[in-house]
């Protein structure tokens, strides 16, 4: 009698789990092909728990068909779940003098302050000391949380010294139904310098949206050695911007296009705004770097819904354990 409430309990934990997973998260993700590899690794899970039920030699109780149902509709659900997209922020500001015709040496001087990093979707990082002055801000920010970046550095006209301001963030954006098969990334470049300001954005796919994509602040490092490195990243395009170092005010546009898109795919975009001043020059971006697109629709940091034979084996598992729940209420005490 105990080793049949106890199996009982099992199956209605089995129910909530899922019953939670469902609420918690409406868009309960399928794999990036749906009906593929998340859901079979789902369902082979759930297999295993009515394995260790065979085993127990509880297959011929009633409950054990109940069993079955919600652990199968537990297993193509969850297991086609793939979290939600990798992003980040992060920014920093450092000085250093002297910087004759290099920077550093004996008696230099150094100064920073950085925040952020993976997991952060917004960053500030300030810095003022007899050097000069610069901030960073990164925010993942509109309709789909694209990255807004700014930056400025400014060096003491009165000092050999060097300041340098940066802003990266990173955002990943699963194609939903409705989707595109191509989008289009916008850029603008916002400011003025009599230094230097730049900016990098990188485009890659995320061929196994199971396995988090990781993030770095340097652009080579990302490029060459996180994209280039890994099997299941892609690179896609890649853009620079700069201004002129004339001390006018100045925008530059620029764009990238994302295309041969389906359903379910999984795509970054990783961007960093740099803004230097060295020896009484500035770099001023802080308004700003701008990315949009020019249609998002579709997009999304979750994964598709689940493929309708997941809900559908979901509801049969509740449904059966409804009915024994009322036929055990009827039956005599």
């Amino acid at each position: 009698m105990v080793e049949d409430t106890l199996f009982d309990l099992r199956i209605r934990c089995l129910a909530v789990r899922s019953v939670l997973n469902f609420l918690v998260n409406p868009e309960f993700g399928a794999s990036r092909l749906p009906g593929a590899a998340g859901p079979a690794r789902g369902i082979i899970a759930s297999l295993t728990v009515i394995h260790q039920s065979w085993r127990s030699r509880m297959f011929a109780r009633p409950s054990f068909v109940v069993a079955v149902a919600v652990a199968l509709g537990l297993g193509a659900a969850s297991g086609g779940a793939a979290a939600q997209t990798t992003f980040a922020a992060q920014t920093g500001v450092s000085s250093i003098s002297p910087c004759p015709s290099f920077c550093g040496g004996p008696g230099s001087q150094f100064g920073s302050d950085f925040d952020g990093g993976a997991g952060f979707a917004t960053s500030q990082s300030a810095l003022s000391n007899i050097d000069g002055n610069g901030r960073a801000e990164v925010t993942l920010t509109g309709p789909v949380s694209l990255p807004i970046l700014r930056a400025e550095a400014f060096a003491d006209p009165l000092r050999s010294s060097q300041l340098q301001a940066s802003a990266t963030g990173m955002q990943g954006f699963y194609v939903g139904a409705g989707g595109l098969s191509t989008y289009t990334l916008e850029l603008a470049l916002t400011g003025q310098a009599t230094g230097s300001v730049r900016a990098d954005v990188l485009v890659f796919r995320d061929l196994d949206p199971l396995s988090p994509a990781q993030f770095s602040s340097d652009v080579g490092t990302m490029e060459f050695e996180v994209i280039a490195l890994s099997s299941d990243l892609q690179l896609v395009d890649r853009a620079t911007l700069s201004l002129t170092a004339n001390g006018s005010a100045q925008s530059v546009p620029g764009a990238l296009d994302i295309d041969a898109l389906s359903v379910g795919d999984l795509f970054y975009v990783w961007a960093k705004l740099s803004a230097t001043g060295r020896n009484g020059t500035y770099g001023d971006a802080f308004n700003t770097l701008n990315l949009s697109y020019t249609d998002a629709t579709g997009l999304s940091q979750l994964a598709p819904v689940p493929e309708p034979g997941a809900w559908i084996m979901f509801a049969a598992g509740l449904a059966m354990l409804a009915a024994r729940r009322r036929s055990a209420d009827r039956s005599p005490a």
